[in-house]
């Protein structure tokens, strides 16, 4: 399948879940293994390992056809938020690899629940 050959070559896949699957258990393609499932930060965060990364995903101001902009909600763009700031992490260093910015994007989300700032992302595997 062309998700697993992405995997495999180190292509970082990031994808939404459904609303009504925050923990990624049945969305596809966010609940291939190796995939960066991305969910609404309103959802209840579990503690597990295999929970998806929380992003803003009410609200959010955006473009529309024929030259509009409005407010709208959905996982995806939650999840172009999480591709871009992973974007932004490739373009410094490469070489980190998908489980490591997946790990550590899920602990910036559980200090940020527990009220706690994060330290900087490491710049290396």
């Amino acid at each position: 399948m062309l998700i697993e050959a992405a995997l495999q070559k180190g292509i970082v896949v990031v994808a939404a879940t459904r609303n009504e699957d925050a923990l990624a258990t049945s969305s596809f393609p966010a609940s291939i293994p190796g995939v960066i499932a991305v969910t609404d930060s309103g959802h209840e965060r579990s503690r597990n390992s295999d929970q998806p990364v929380f992003a803003p995903s009410e609200n959010i101001f955006t473009t529309l056809p024929r030259d509009q902009y409005n407010f709208v909600s959905g996982t995806s763009l939650g999840a172009a938020q999480v591709a871009g700031y992973i974007a932004l992490l490739l373009q410094e260093n490469p070489h980190l690899s998908t489980p490591l910015i997946r790990d550590r994007l899920i602990e910036i989300n559980n200090r940020e629940a527990a009220g706690r700032p994060a330290p900087p992302m490491p710049l290396s595997n």
